[in-house]
């Protein structure tokens, strides 16, 4: 796979091992996607709802698992469900990630020059509808981040960042 935006001049490459999907035509399709770039690799499975023809809702169930050299490196899910997708959507969805080493990511985003950072998560959820989803509630963790490449010789020790509702974002 690769892709390459002249306007914004981003582009890419991967390998696309393995893409398997099952259940087109019923009620809960199933994917099961492998890919790689150079050492690094990424597995995407989980179930959706009748893609065809979009019903009234469309539940998600997403996994991303991203591993390097044959260690786990992260991970990633998205749950939830988009109510009347055709029409005026409404969401519920949660999105949540961890990654140990933030360089880690470097090995499938060899440009962005990640920093250094340790135990990273996030969680959120989104609702709202049409077409301005809303942030309900982040809860954003961090280890120690050098942010020296903003701040020369400055490093955050610890970042929690928690806003259990959209009041308190």
């Amino acid at each position: 796979m690769t892709w390459d935006d002249a306007q914004t001049h981003h582009s890419g490459t991967f390998a696309l091992n393995r893409a398997t999907i099952r259940g087109l035509d019923g009620t809960a399709p199933d994917l099961d996607i492998q890919g790689q770039k150079g050492g690094a690799s990424f597995t995407l499975s989980g179930q959706t709802g009748p893609l065809w023809p979009l019903g009234a809702q469309l539940p998600l169930q997403l996994r991303l698992s991203l591993n390097n050299g044959g260690h786990s490196i992260g991970l990633a899910h998205l749950d939830g469900v988009i109510n009347a997708p055709g029409a005026e959507r409404v969401y519920a969805l949660h999105l949540g990630g961890s990654v140990g080493q933030m360089q880690d990511l470097n090995a499938f985003f060899p440009h962005a020059s990640l920093p250094d950072g340790q135990n990273l998560s996030v969680d959120l959820s989104v609702g709202g509808s049409g077409d301005a989803p809303q942030l309900q509630s982040l809860h954003l963790r961090a280890g120690r981040v050098d942010v020296g490449r903003w701040l020369p010789q400055a490093a955050l020790a610890r970042v929690v960042v928690d806003a259990p509702t959209p009041q308190t974002r």
